[in-house]
C-alpha cells in the first residue's frame, strides 16, 4: 500500500480484508504517516464479509503432563530461558485465575505500621523512615510466609481507596510479623480495606487456578471438573499492543484516514515492574490493545475488543477529529477507552480533542486491575 500510495493518486478507499482465523503476533502491526490515507481514500482494514478475523498477542500452549494431586502441568523453555513470562492465562477462551491466598474471593486485614527498625531492609536510614508506611506493613499471624516458593514472583496486591498497589515482597520478618517491599504505594498502606496475595504456589488449592514457575519453566494448572487436559486450548500472551498509529506529532507527521472496522482483538500482556505498581486514579499506566499518537480522522468501528491483560483503545497525543464507535469490550484486564494524557500539554498540537465516543457496549473490565 505505501508503495501504491506513493505513485498513484486515488479517489477511493483502499481496503484490506482479513479472511476467517487467528494471526498471531509477537509485536504490534505499526502504521506511521506514511500509510495514511485521504478523505476520498481512507485505507480501511477489516475482517471479510461475513468471516471473523481476530488479531492475537497469544500463544498456544499444549504438551500437559500429570503432576502432583489434581494438578497438571507442562514445561515451558521460554520462560525458563527468560524470554517469556506472562500474567493471564485463558483455557477455552475462558480468563483463569492466579494462584492466590486466603482464596479467590478472600482478604486479609492489615495489623498496622511496623513497630520494629526496619531501615536495614529498607536502605538508608533517612530515606526508610519517610517511606516505611508507604513500603511496609505489619501482617496477621500466618497470613504471610518466607517459606513460599519463588517470592521474587510473589505479588501482594493491597486495595486502598479507590486505587491499588501491586507490591513485590523485598524482605518477611515473621518474628515481627513485618514485610518490606520494592516500591511504594502512593499512600500509606494502612488506608486499606485489605489485600491479598497473589501468583503464590502455596495458593493452587482452587480449580481453575494455576501457577507459573519462572526459575524452572514449568507452568502449574488446576483443572476444572469438566476439563480433560489433553484436549483443552490454552493460550497465554505475549504482545502488549496488537495495533499502533505512530504519527509523530513534535515533527507534524500525522496519520490520517484510516479505518479498522470489524476486527478482533484479544490476548495482551503487561510487565509488572520490579518495584510493584501503583497509580493514583483509574488504572490508566497499563498500554492498550490499539494505540494511537498523532491520529486525525480515523475511525474504530465495529470491532470487538475481549480476554485482554490491560486496556482496549487509548488515543493519547496529539489525536483529533477520531471516532470510536459500536465497538463491544469484554473481559478487560482495565479499562475500555483511554483519551489524552494526565498532564497538560504545552501546544495545542499535541491536545487530543474532538474525539467522538458512541455507540460502544462495555460488559466486563477490571479483571486484572481494579
Amino acid at each position: 500500500i505505501r508503495q501504491f500510495r506513493a505513485t498513484s493518486e486515488l479517489a477511493r478507499p483502499v481496503v484490506v480484508q482479513l479472511r476467517e482465523g487467528t494471526y498471531l503476533r509477537e509485536r504490534p502491526f505499526v502504521l506511521r504517516s506514511e500509510d495514511s490515507g485521504s478523505e476520498a481514500s481512507p485505507i480501511v482494514y477489516e475482517s471479510y464479509p461475513d468471516e471473523k478475523a481476530i488479531l492475537s498477542g497469544g500463544r498456544t500452549i499444549s504438551g500437559w503432563q500429570k503432576a502432583d494431586g489434581p494438578l497438571w502441568k507442562v514445561e515451558l523453555p521460554e520462560v525458563k530461558s527468560g524470554q517469556w513470562y506472562f500474567r493471564q492465562l485463558f483455557v477455552n477462551g475462558q480468563r483463569r485465575d492466579r494462584a492466590r491466598l486466603p482464596g479467590k474471593n478472600g482478604m486479609y486485614a492489615i495489623a498496622g505500621v511496623p513497630k520494629v527498625d526496619t531501615s536495614s531492609w529498607m536502605g538508608a536510614a533517612p530515606e526508610a523512615k519517610g517511606k516505611l508506611p508507604l513500603q511496609a506493613f505489619q501482617f496477621q499471624p500466618g497470613d504471610i510466609s518466607k517459606d513460599w516458593a519463588n517470592l521474587d514472583d510473589v505479588e501482594v496486591v493491597v486495595l486502598q481507596i479507590w486505587m491499588e498497589a501491586r507490591l513485590r515482597i523485598k524482605h518477611i520478618d515473621e518474628n515481627n510479623r513485618v514485610v518490606i517491599f520494592t516500591g511504594a504505594s502512593w499512600r500509606p498502606l494502612t488506608w486499606s480495606n485489605g489485600y491479598y496475595v497473589e501468583h503464590v504456589f502455596e495458593g493452587i488449592n482452587t480449580p481453575g487456578s494455576w501457577y507459573l514457575d519462572r526459575k524452572e519453566g514449568v507452568l502449574f494448572y488446576h483443572p476444572l471438573p469438566n476439563e480433560e487436559m489433553g484436549k483443552v486450548e490454552a493460550v497465554a500472551p505475549v504482545a502488549e499492543q496488537l495495533v499502533r498509529i505512530e504519527g509523530d506529532v513534535a515533527r507534524r507527521e500525522f496519520v490520517r484516514n484510516v479505518v479498522l472496522r470489524g476486527l478482533t482483538f484479544c490476548h495482551t500482556a503487561w510487565s509488572l515492574p520490579q518495584k510493584g505498581y501503583m497509580c493514583v486514579q483509574a488504572e490508566i499506566i497499563p498500554p492498550a490493545a490499539v494505540h494511537a499518537d498523532g491520529a486525525i480522522h480515523c475511525r474504530i468501528e465495529g470491532c470487538e475488543f475481549a480476554r485482554l491483560g490491560t486496556w482496549g483503545i487509548e488515543l493519547r497525543r496529539g489525536c483529533k477529529d477520531n471516532v470510536i464507535t459500536r465497538n463491544t469490550m469484554r473481559d478487560i484486564g482495565a479499562g475500555g477507552i483511554k483519551i489524552g494524557e494526565p498532564e497538560d500539554s504545552s501546544e495545542d498540537v499535541e491536545e487530543t480533542s474532538h474525539t467522538v465516543v458512541s455507540d460502544n457496549r462495555f460488559l466486563e473490565g477490571a479483571k486484572v486491575y481494579l
